[in-house]
């Protein structure tokens, strides 16, 4: 007896979620490569904001990380070790929700 070929639900449910995507035109096929995929994600507009982030940029640099052996109540994970970080930038102050929103 032959059985009839079904899809998993999973499967269905991924092929039902690329259809949408490549329907609806969420991703756009650039001519040239920009990335390792070839796939360019459209690009949302900025979002004008009501009430301003005010940022701070934080330069790069290396610093230790960690407590000394001497230390009280040291455990053995706060080890001193070398951190290097790109440079940054983040907000002056705390983020309200309308901010965020």
């Amino acid at each position: 007896m032959q059985r009839k070929f079904s899809f998993t639900k999973p499967f269905t449910l991924f092929l039902v979620a690329a259809l949408f995507t490549l329907l609806t035109g969420f991703l756009v096929i650039p001519n040239s490569t920009d990335n390792n995929l070839g796939i360019e994600l459209r690009k949302r507009k900025p979002k004008k904001r009501k009430y301003p982030i005010e940022w701070v940029s934080i330069p790069a640099g290396t610093f230790t990380m960690g407590s000394p052996k001497s230390e009280a109540d040291r455990d053995f994970y706060e080890e001193p070790h070398q951190v290097t970080l790109s440079a940054f930038k983040i907000s002056k102050y705390e983020i309200s929700f309308k901010q965020y929103d």
